[in-house]
Formats: C-alpha cells, structure tokens, sequence
C-alpha cells in the first residue's frame, strides 16, 4: 500500500481503479489532493498539463537552435563580404571611407528577412560607432607618429579605452529608450548585427574625414 500526494491545484489525482482512494480539500487556495493506492504510487509530475509544458519547452529549444544557425549563416556571410570588399578597397584612400560606409548599410539591411527593427538595436548602433570611430581616430594618429607599430599601438590601446566609453553610452541609450516605453529587446542576430554596423559606421565616417584632411 503505497500514499501519494499532490498539494497544486491543477494537478488532479491518479484515475481511480481498484484498490485506489483518493480525498481532497482546499487550503489557503491550493487543493491537497492524498491517497492509498495497492499498486505504484501515483505521479502528478505525469499529467496533461505537464506534457504540455513539456512540449513548449522542447518547442522553445528547436525555436532558439533555429534562431542561432540563422545568426551564425547570415553573420559569416557578411564578415565574408566586409573582409572581402575592404581587402579590394585597402590601397584606395578615397574610396574606403565610402565602401565601409556602406557595408554599414548592408548589414542593417540583411535584418529586413528576419524583420528587426533599427529600434531595438539603436543602442547596440551607438556602441559600435562610438567603440570603432575613437579606435579608428587612434589606429590614424599612432600610424602618423610611429608607423604601423604605432597604428597598431593607437588600435590596441583604443580599444581597451573606447570600450568603457562606448559601454557607458550604450547603456545611457538603453535606459532611455525603456524610460520612453520603446522596445529594446534584443537577439542574437540584432546585437551582432547592430555592434557590427555601428563599427563599420564608426569607421567609415572617421576614415572618410581622414581623407578629407589628408591624413
């Protein structure tokens, strides 16, 4: 004779058989349902409503795996692309700033499939132009003052700096949009999306002055 008992009130007891017996009552909003029964004790944690549950969850998983092979495709196709053009752009000093720029452009527009709005990455845009458009300034000033050494000094030491900065603003930018009730809920594919446009805006814009003013 074993006892069982289920103390939620959308659980509902074993079905009744032989040699089974079941009592309910209501205690401060939640049914405690308990009984005998002469054969295995019965299992709440095997009901509808958690097969249910059970269902969502493994649904919510296909959904996320989904989710990331589409980030992960459309984010190699795009450094494929950004690496690509700028490799056959490099030895053009006019015409990086305007390239960059607008592989900006590509990125924000390869997110008009997975229909994500600018919106909800606004603030991901921000960290990427103020992140790459400081690192870019450095990356130009160690490179006028010590060559390729001191490009690569201005890169590693603006990075390191434009990170807190940049950080700091996409914080501000967040928290403004939510004080506005505007959605800044983000995914996989926006946060990349957004960081990696940003950066490239960051940049174009800087190497495009650059080249204006003769750097």
């Amino acid at each position: 004779m074993a006892q069982w008992c289920a103390t939620r009130s959308d659980v509902a007891p074993a079905s009744s058989g032989e040699g089974q017996k079941a009592e309910g009552e209501e205690k401060e909003g939640v049914t405690i349902i308990c009984g005998r029964t002469s054969g295995a004790p019965a299992a709440p944690f095997l009901t509808n409503i958690n097969v249910i549950d059970l269902r969502r969850f493994f649904d919510m998983i296909k959904y996320m795996k989904k989710n990331f092979i589409s980030a992960v495709i459309n984010i190699l196709i795009l450094c494929i692309v950004v690496f690509a053009v700028s490799l056959y752009f490099i030895y053009d000093s006019q015409l990086i700033g305007p390239v960059i720029l607008g592989l900006s452009l590509l990125c924000l527009a390869s997110l008009i499939p997975f229909k994500i709005s600018i919106h909800t990455i606004w603030a991901d845009i921000v960290f990427g132009v103020i992140d790459n458009g400081i690192l870019a300034i450095l990356a130009i000033f160690g490179g006028q003052m010590a060559g390729v050494i001191g490009a690569i000094i201005g890169g590693v030491v603006g990075n390191a700096i434009t990170d807190g900065i940049a950080g700091i603003f996409e914080g501000y930018v967040a928290e403004k949009m939510r004080n506005k009730n505007i959605s800044d809920q983000r995914t996989m594919l926006g946060s990349a999306i957004g960081k990696m446009a940003g950066c490239l805006l960051g940049a174009g814009i800087v190497l495009i002055i650059a080249s204006l003013l003769n750097f």
